[in-house]
């Protein structure tokens, strides 16, 4: 890049906000989980030669206003807490890092709102609202260091809060957006819906006005453990059936619980458990208690303290066995609770033939459906194995396909499978919008509505 190029951008946004050196560069070509050289080198990612950190949508504008001018690829990148790829610049170019946007710049306690940059933290955002004795309908499990604008652009159908309250795009009452012309464009709902789920390949999210709630009266956690898969699965789909909406649930599988036990957890043995928390008025919530003590009469019913702990512990579990890795492989769907008996059999299968040891964690998801997370223990170090333990990660995603799941993002490892998020009439919209907003083609190449991995699909065949 040259230096009249950077020159203009440090005018922009000042000295202090730009980085070019070495390793700056380096720690921004991978998220969640680190790319090998080997790999890097089989996807063809470059290095970025830029990182921006803008303050605000000004700053965004005038970047992107270069950038498309000067046909330089552009990569927005928030907490990085995906493991798909979709933040990784691969064209090399531009990364404008978010998360120095991360002012909450108002909330209006009478309308029930938050008006904030979309590069603030879940943690942080949660954090200000509490004093205000309100919090949001919906959001990560990753809250410590998932911004708003990357899970809005991940499509943040799963969460907590989402079982009760709706995906997030139901809460999203504004969209601030930078277009890859430079234009700032404030969209309403139903319109601000566009930019959900585009992985930032259609503009930058700058600024979010989202729908906020009043604490409730009563909370109350319930964990339930499982002699087997098969009473787990069938006890989800009655929960469906009842149409009790808990504010949160989650399951994790026997061999997820002794990974917790090896790493110094109190865990109990049993070949799954469902966690669960309500909310609501105390006589709401009591009354949800009883049928739900009905509907999982098949378990048995873990202590309170265990739910506690599994509550306080909620943003760290997954990340937690990492240690044992001490890389992990996450594989992430959208899948149908009546689906889920059915693809943990399958992936047993699969995984018993290729001799892999896979855990499972999985939320509630709105509307019967699951976040449903395979995860494979691995380590990076020793690449051939790392490259492996990924197709082996395709393969699981194309099992779950294959029994009705779709990937819950696409980003640069699932363009493989962008038919099954979108089908084609609807992917060819995408495709069409796409070169309307984007003819340079600057924002967040290869992702998408694009796949530059269509070498990988005889590799990934689960026979």
């Amino acid at each position: 890049m040259s230096t009249n190029i950077i020159d203009f951008i440090i005018n922009i946004v000042g000295k202090e906000n730009v980085a070019c050196k070495e390793g700056d560069l380096v720690c921004y070509s991978s998220d969640l989980a680190p790319l090998p050289e080997t790999i890097i080198a089989t996807y063809g990612v470059k290095d970025p030669s830029l990182i921006v950190r803008p303050k605000n949508s000004n700053h965004i504008s005038e970047i992107i206003k270069l950038a498309n001018k000067e046909k330089i690829p552009v990569t927005p990148r928030g907490g990085a807490c995906s493991s798909h790829g979709g933040g990784l610049p691969i064209d090399g170019g531009i990364v404008i890092d978010m998360t120095s946007m991360d002012k909450v710049l108002s909330i209006d306690a009478e309308d029930m709102y938050v008006y904030t940059q979309a590069g603030v933290t879940f943690a942080s955002l949660l954090s200000e609202l509490s004093r205000n004795k309100l919090k949001l309908g919906c959001y990560p499990t990753s809250a410590p260091s998932a911004t708003v604008g990357g899970y809005i652009s991940n499509g943040g159908f799963a969460g907590i809060g989402a079982p009760l309250y709706g995906p997030i795009a139901s809460h999203i009452m504004q969209l601030e957006v930078v277009l890859p012309n430079g234009k700032i464009l404030s969209l309403n709902n139903p319109y601000s819906t566009f930019f959900v789920g585009t992985e930032g390949t259609m503009g930058v999210i700058t600024n979010v006005k989202l729908r906020v709630f009043p604490i409730p009266e009563f909370f109350k956690v319930m964990a339930f453990g499982f002699d087997d898969i098969l009473s787990a699965c069938y006890g989800l789909e009655n929960l469906l059936k009842s149409q009790i909406k808990p504010y949160f649930l989650s399951f994790m599988d026997q061999n997820f619980l002794e990974i917790m036990s090896k790493l110094g957890k109190c865990v109990p043995n049993y070949a799954m458990i469902i966690f669960m928390a309500l909310e609501g008025s105390k006589k709401s919530v009591e009354m949800q208690e009883k049928a739900i003590n009905k509907v999982f009469s098949e378990g048995k019913q873990l202590p309170e303290a265990f739910g506690m702990e599994e509550w306080n512990n909620v943003h760290k579990n997954v990340l937690f066995i990492k240690r044992v890795g001490p890389t992990m492989v996450a594989i992430e769907v959208n899948l149908a609770v009546p689906n889920l008996k059915q693809a943990i059999k399958s992936l047993r299968d699969l995984n018993n033939k290729l001799g892999l040891n896979t855990c499972l964690y999985g939320l509630l998801g709105y509307g019967g459906s699951t976040l449903t997370m395979p995860i494979v223990l691995t380590d990076e170090r020793r690449e051939d194995e790392y490259f492996s333990t990924m197709l082996a990660a395709l393969k699981m995603t194309s099992v779950i396909i294959s029994i009705g799941g779709s990937v819950y993002n696409i980003g640069l490892h699932n363009s493989l499978f962008m038919e099954h998020i979108n089908d084609m009439k609807r992917l060819e919209i995408m495709r069409t919008l796409k070169k309307t907003f984007d003819p340079n083609k600057i924002m967040n190449p290869g992702k998408f509505t694009e796949c530059r991995l269509a070498w990988l699909s005889s590799l990934i065949s689960p026979r």
